[in-house]
């Protein structure tokens, strides 16, 4: 599976082109989704999440088309990834089966992650349209909260391997 992140993978399989910059709206500081007091069952809707989690702001994307090169196979034949000029992640893709038709359309949120200094990839959600259904990846609100490397908590010791013999891992 190479949707990850919306597109993680071998480029190799495909043409890739720039096709040009956009203003669109993203889901850009999206807090809300990764707020642990807002359960999966409130977020999560029948056929997508529900929007009201969702924030969007008017951002310049750079267009992205990848046309998967002949000899080989994939189950996208053509991909549209759109990445944020802000921060250079993809944060949309529309992924195109054999007969060109749009197959499932892809969105990554992101949020400011202040304790790392960086923006950070939060929720990503995968719609198959032809199904009818759909995946949210990543989803953190009932869980424990994420540990980042550069938190002072964890020493050079931490990421040793005695220090995960003894967690239990």
């Amino acid at each position: 599976m190479d949707d990850d992140r919306l597109f993680n993978g071998s480029g190799e399989r495909y043409d890739w082109k720039i096709v040009g910059k956009r203003e669109i709206y993203i889901p850009y500081h999206d807090y809300k989704l990764v707020n642990p007091a807002v359960k999966y069952a409130e977020l999560l809707g029948p056929n997508h999440a529900a929007p009201d989690f969702i924030r969007y702001e008017l951002h310049r994307v750079w267009v992205l088309e990848a046309r998967l090169k002949q000899g080989f196979r994939h189950q996208y034949a053509k991909r549209v990834l759109y990445l944020d000029e802000d921060t250079w992640m993809a944060v949309l893709a529309d992924n195109y089966d054999a007969r060109g038709q749009l197959w499932r359309t892809n969105m990554q949120a992101s949020l400011y992650a202040y304790d790392a200094r960086r923006y950070y990839p939060a929720v990503a959600f995968y719609h198959d349209l032809t199904a009818g259904s759909y995946l949210a990846d990543r989803l953190t609100n009932e869980g424990k909260p994420v540990r980042l490397n550069n938190s002072p908590q964890f020493s050079e010791a931490y990421f040793s391997p005695d220090s995960i013999r003894g967690s239990g891992h």
